[in-house]
């Protein structure tokens, strides 16, 4: 029998959250979760939308460095990938390769602000908190649960 309480998993404190306005009054925006990881996710007025979930311990400026390690490197390819994914959700057809902002880009303005603390905090008593909560909890349920497949 494994017993574990996912207390652990809560944070403890406030959530600094970054939105970066993309077009036409949508926004990407990023968290942070310290010792968690990252959440990312569409924001048109107060909707969420496309909300990513991503398990890693790299803090903001680590992905800042001109000439990052091999595992950082990796790592910020896939936040690529995924903002590339909000980014096509967020542009029409009709926008102009040129208006489009590149994904790399969205990245280093996200993470950099982030680094900077030019961001606001989300409280525990807010709806974006909770789900911020819930969806780690789900993540390290699921790596949990997946691991006993190997």
């Amino acid at each position: 029998m494994i017993i574990r309480k996912l207390d652990y998993l809560k944070p403890t404190h406030d959530l600094p959250l970054f939105n970066l306005e993309i077009y036409k009054n949508k926004e990407i925006a990023i968290i942070y979760v310290e010792n968690r990881g990252y959440v990312l996710f569409e924001k048109n007025n107060e909707e969420y939308k496309n909300v990513f979930f991503i398990k890693t311990n790299l803090v903001p400026a680590q992905f800042l460095v001109s000439d990052p390690a091999a595992h950082i490197l990796n790592d910020k390819n896939e936040f690529i990938g995924i903002i590339s994914l909000i980014l096509d959700g967020i542009y029409d057809e009709k926008i102009k390769e040129y208006d489009k902002k590149h994904p790399e880009f969205v990245l280093l303005n996200l993470l950099d602000n982030l680094n900077e603390g030019n961001v606001k905090f989300i409280s525990p008593d807010t709806e974006l908190y909770n789900i911020v909560d819930d969806g780690f909890i789900r993540l390290e349920i699921s790596i949990l649960e997946n691991k006993n497949l190997y």
